[in-house]
């Protein structure tokens, strides 16, 4: 018979793992919606040109994807501490 390598062992979704790295869609949610919210409010309240809109709305996209994992990262920091 032949043998199997033995394969690496999966990641156990743990509370403890889940706590230190928040998923793909919790990070993408805040920059998705701040994305389309911000290109429709400069939509409706601008005559901009719709690349230079979406330009925009994504930079304050990323700007707010980028303040929400500071805010994550500090919340677990000071969840440790106690």
């Amino acid at each position: 018979m032949s043998q199997h390598p033995q394969q690496p062992a999966r990641r156990q979704n743990s509370a403890a793992g889940q706590a230190e790295q928040p998923s793909r869609w919790v990070m993408a949610f805040p920059v998705i919606l701040v994305t389309f919210l911000a290109n429709m409010a400069i939509d409706i309240w601008t005559d901009w040109p719709m690349l230079l809109r979406w330009l925009v709305s994504i930079a304050l996209g990323v700007v707010a994807g980028s303040l929400f994992q500071v805010w994550l990262q500090r919340r677990h920091d000071s969840a440790g501490r106690r």
